[in-house]
């Protein structure tokens, strides 16, 4: 086994390698990286069965998910 010299190394030599084999994407397929862990576009955060979710601090969010300005409405 033998690590790579730089990040460099890693993006030129393994990310390549990687897709040729089919496990690392040719594109990136959503908005964030939560949402394509849990394959579910559009769901940014984790679902309330989630052991995440006690953690979960309650902040008004517009439909899309996005923070909410302090006294506008959601919309």
């Amino acid at each position: 086994m033998s690590n790579p010299g730089s990040f460099e190394d890693v993006v030129e030599l393994l990310v390549p390698e990687l897709q040729r084999r089919g496990v690392y994407w040719l594109d990136y397929p959503g908005r964030t990286f939560r949402e394509n862990l849990q394959g579910k576009p559009g769901s940014p955060f984790t679902g309330p069965d989630h052991p995440s979710a006690k953690f979960k601090w309650n902040v008004p969010h517009d439909t899309h998910g996005h923070l909410e300005a302090a006294g506008e409405p959601s919309g």
